[in-house]
């Protein structure tokens, strides 16, 4: 099976260290209940073991496929919490579209029919 990228979003019950309350990794597809498990025994990423000492929960709740560019590219952006549902519901939905209408553009040409084929037509 081919392996897809995945990043995911962790959303902390609440904030480690009175800041941290998300975290974005990178996984592959047919990996990310294993890598969820490891976060969850300490040998994720830091600020989850970290969470972990401090008893703090956290659960999966956001996916995008993609790989290390789209992780770099949404830690760059430095506010995980815009694309969290718990924090941001409202915000996702507006966003959807929007998202979409980027990722279709950035795309090759040959990934997308054009705009006047048969498969866009009800």
């Amino acid at each position: 099976m081919t392996e897809t990228g995945i990043v995911y979003l962790l959303h902390f019950a609440r904030p480690l260290g009175g800041r941290a309350s998300h975290y974005l990794g990178l996984s592959t597809l047919d990996g990310l209940v294993e890598r969820i498990a490891a976060h969850r025994h300490g040998r994720g990423a830091k600020i989850t073991a970290a969470a972990n000492r401090e008893g703090i929960e956290y659960e999966l709740v956001r996916t995008w496929p993609g790989g290390r560019a789209l992780e770099r590219r949404l830690k760059a952006a430095a506010n995980a919490a815009r694309w969290c549902p718990i924090c941001r519901p409202g915000f996702l939905r507006r966003d959807a579209a929007r998202v979409a209408g980027y990722t279709a553009r950035r795309r090759a040409p040959a990934e997308y029919p054009p705009l006047s084929s048969p498969l866009e037509v009800a």
